[in-house]
């Protein structure tokens, strides 16, 4: 996860910053909303992680209902 999390985060948005640093121009007038793709790309990566990590570890035995409390 923190290897999706650099890879579709933290290293787009520095590329773009040296881009700009370097040529003062954005990064997204050429290659369009890269940041929102790799970002939406990363949630996808990091729900299907805890989804898979959460399953797994929570059986359907152990789940207990719950109770309903009325208050008179």
């Amino acid at each position: 996860m923190i290897i999706s999390t650099v890879c579709l985060d933290f290293v787009p948005n520095v590329i773009g910053q040296i881009f700009q640093s370097v040529t003062q121009m954005n990064l997204l007038d050429f290659i369009g909303p890269y940041t929102l793709v790799c970002g939406t790309l990363n949630v996808t990566i990091c729900s299907g992680i805890y989804y898979r990590a959460l399953k797994t570890s929570i059986s359907p035995n152990t789940v207990t209902p719950a109770a309903v409390v009325t208050v008179a």
